[in-house]
This record gives structure tokens, sequence and C-alpha cells, in this order.
């Protein structure tokens, strides 16, 4: 992720839509095993496993650069806000996909095709995330031009503030020059 946002910002979204995409392959085809390749007992338990492996690795990919976009794109006043959104919806969707799969299991004939019909949840994502793509260098260039006008501000305010204090003690030694003076 890193390397990638490194050569482009884009890139960072169009890899973590192609994870969203991708990691619902390997749990498609391990919640679809029986149907495929048979039961455990006449099954490859190696080939299971490395569909296993494969899919947790590359289920693992794309929370992080999700997070990473969202950091990327809001101001540092509400960075902290959307991170905790963001990670209750995703602890929440957790528990609405097991309630979902629960829902429609009779409806679909069974657990396993319940299962795979909420991975289309993650191809989904996947797709907002890739057309999140057209418009991620700009919402950051506008986050950017947001924290610059920020700086640019607190700048004048701090000038002022020197200005202001300068003055003062200008008049205030003026004010005893004049008393001494006097005396």
């Amino acid at each position: 992720g890193e390397l990638l946002y490194g050569t482009s910002t884009r890139y960072l979204a169009l890899f973590g839509g192609f994870c969203n995409i991708i990691r619902a392959v390997p749990f498609f085809i391990l919640f679809g095993w029986k149907g495929s390749f048979g039961s455990f007992q006449h099954s490859s338990e190696g080939m299971f496993f490395l569909v296993l492996i494969l899919g947790g690795f590359v289920a693992t990919m794309a929370s992080p650069c999700t997070g990473a976009m969202l950091l990327n794109v809001n101001m540092p006043e509400t960075r902290g806000s959307v991170m905790a959104m963001y990670t209750v919806l995703d602890d929440v969707s957790k528990g609405i996909g097991t309630l979902f799969v629960s829902m429609i299991v009779k409806l679909v004939g069974g657990r396993a095709v319940a299962y795979q019909i909420s991975l289309l949840v993650w191809v989904f994502t996947g797709i907002a995330l890739l057309l999140a793509w057209h418009t991620y260098d700009e919402d950051e260039q506008q986050m950017r031009k947001h924290l610059d006008e920020a700086a640019m501000e607190s700048m004048v305010i701090m000038s002022k503030q020197r200005s202001q204090l300068a003055i003062r003690e200008y008049a205030k030694a003026a004010g005893e020059a004049h008393f001494a003076q006097r005396s």
C-alpha cells in the first residue's frame, strides 16, 4: 500500500478496490468447497488450507487502505470522528452480516450459499472503492487546500497578535519616556 501511495495516491483506491473484490473469491470457493470439490475426505486438504491462507492474506489488505484513504481526505478536526465511525461500522457489519446470513439461510437452501451471497457486499464495496479512484486526488487536494488556508489564516492571526503586542510595547515605552521627562 505504501509503495503504491508513493507512486500515486489514486493507486491506493485501486488497490483497496481490487483487494475488496479479490478477497471474496477465496471465501466464495471455501464456502462452495463441498459442491465444487467434494467432501473434505475426498479432496486435497493442502489445497483447502492454501485457499484459506490466500483468502486471509488478501482479506487483510483492504481495510488498512480504506483507513489510509479516509485519513487523507478528511480534515484533522474530523479524522477522529471519521475513523471512529469507520471502526464502529466495520465491527457492526460483522454482526449484521451474520444476522443477514441467518435470515436468508432458509430462503437460499443452505448456510454456505447464504455466506456466498453475503460475500457480494465485499464486491460492491470494492466497486465503490474503484469508483473513488476518479475523485480521490481531487478530494485529497481539496483537503490540503483547506489545511493550507487554515495555516495561512493562523499565520495572519499570529502576525496581527505580534503587531498588536509591538504597538503596546511601543506605546508603553513612549508613555514611560513621557512621564520620565515630566519628572
